[in-house]
């Protein structure tokens, strides 16, 4: 089940009393601003952390709705509601193995074997502006207005990433 129907759904019925209107510029909010956001927080984080990060912070947004709309950035406040919850459940989760990542059951490798480690070796932000842009096709301007940072910026952070992933492989231009 998706984060935004899990989120309504939930946030549905605690507000029943709270008129129509709310609960449907609420739906139209969250439908809009889930992909990303949960894209996001599961770029930054992984899938265990990032996926109920993402709840949480709409649920967090429902909450206080109609206030995460008169901030300058809605879609930042809420993304970093999301990254402080992110934050908060990585300290305290138990660390479990990772499985192999990038291999079939015939265990070939899918990408650069070295990938993974390269990637790990950019810094927060970085790895997080590289997999919205590579891995989920996000544009710059969408990416941007997640992380509340310029486009300039995003440019910048793509740019130093690459360079630092193709010197980490051992690649050249």
């Amino acid at each position: 089940m998706r984060v935004t129907h899990m989120v309504v759904s939930t946030m549905s019925e605690l507000h029943q009393t709270d008129g129509t209107m709310r609960r449907e510029d609420f739906v139209s909010f969250a439908r809009d601003v889930e992909p990303g956001l949960r894209r996001s927080l599961v770029a930054g984080f992984g899938v265990e952390v990032g996926r109920p990060a993402a709840a949480h912070a709409l649920a967090v947004a429902w909450q206080k709705w109609p206030e995460p709309l008169a901030k300058r950035n809605p879609r930042a406040y809420v993304y970093a509601i999301g990254r402080n919850e992110a934050r908060r459940i990585a300290r305290t989760r138990v660390r479990r193995p990772r499985a192999d990542i990038g291999y079939h059951e015939a265990r070939e490798p899918v990408v650069e074997p070295g990938l993974v480690e390269a990637i790990s070796r950019l810094t927060h932000r970085q790895r997080v502006i590289v997999l919205l842009l590579h891995g989920f096709d996000m544009t710059m301007g969408e990416v941007a207005g997640f992380l509340g940072l310029s486009k300039s910026t995003i440019q910048t952070q793509e740019r130093r990433a690459m360079v630092k992933l193709r010197r980490n492989l051992g690649v050249m231009e």
